[in-house]
């Protein structure tokens, strides 16, 4: 049997106490289907809830590979997740994986069964920047499934302008993935407030990196209008509810944001 890729995942969370323990239920069900080796790193952003109890539970329980809790820096989730992906790179090359796949996902958000065998289904194909699709969870108001709808169709459109084989036009961190080798060189990763995703995405963008939107592996995420991220998606589901309800979208504000120090782990 073939060496597999190793694949190390990275899930920011931040008062997530009611919705981390299904993400790692997901994310145990895709690793085990796929087998080989699937590494967690979980980050602990100062959450005031149980999320740190229960991230330390799931990486005593993970059986897949490595898992570590790091601590985050606590000023937003762009912080958060550059400090996950920071440490899964300095992890996978320590250890010699230098084909691995740093995956990212979010913490109110479920992974399908396949999702890992289909990460490395598309790295062993060569493609070095992966993003999956990103659906929201059936019990959203149907009303506002369609008004996310109707703007990705118009995201779409503009997406295949530059990229005629889009099958979406997402590239979120709900569901995304590079090489550690491609995440490396990009060193230092952008780390804004919020919108992380959308920074690394402009970031390839700009090297000339191709991004593979691939649509067989959705990932399921909150529909919840209240978000950790004072930006996102839950500010655009805001702004599609305008649609049918009165409700005010608010900027989000960015407070300014010290460099935090680096991430320490807790096993």
């Amino acid at each position: 049997m073939s060496r597999q890729i190793p694949i190390w995942v990275v899930v920011p969370a931040r008062d997530e106490a009611l919705a981390l323990p299904h993400a790692i239920e997901a994310l145990g069900r895709a690793s085990g289907e796929a087998g080989g080796p699937v590494h967690l790193v979980i980050v602990e952003d100062a959450s005031v809830d149980a999320t740190g109890a229960i991230a330390r539970g799931a990486v005593a329980a993970w059986r897949h590979g490595e898992a570590c809790v790091i601590d985050g820096p606590g000023v937003g989730v762009g912080w958060a997740r550059r400090a996950g992906l920071d440490r899964a790179v300095i992890g996978a090359l320590a250890a010699g994986e230098h084909d691995a796949l740093i995956a990212t996902t979010d913490a109110d958000s479920r992974v399908p069964v396949n999702w890992v065998a289909r990460l490395r289904a598309c790295a062993a194909a060569g493609h070095a920047a992966i993003a999956g699709d990103v659906v929201l969870d059936p019990r959203t108001d149907a009303r506002l499934v369609a008004a996310r709808a109707r703007r990705l169709e118009r995201r779409l459109r503009d997406v295949r302008l530059r990229h005629p084989d889009a099958e979406h036009p997402h590239f979120a961190g709900a569901n995304l993935a590079c090489s550690v080798r491609l995440l490396a060189s990009l060193a230092p990763l952008p780390a804004p407030f919020a919108l992380e995703d959308d920074a690394l995405g402009a970031l390839l963008e700009r090297r000339g990196v191709p991004i593979l939107r691939d649509a067989s592996f959705p990932v399921t995420t909150s529909g919840r209008l209240d978000g950790r991220a004072g930006a996102g998606l839950s500010q655009a589901l805001r702004a599609d509810a305008l649609g049918f309800d009165t409700m005010v979208v608010e900027a989000a504000a960015a407070p300014r944001r010290p460099e935090p120090g680096s991430a320490t782990d807790r096993r």
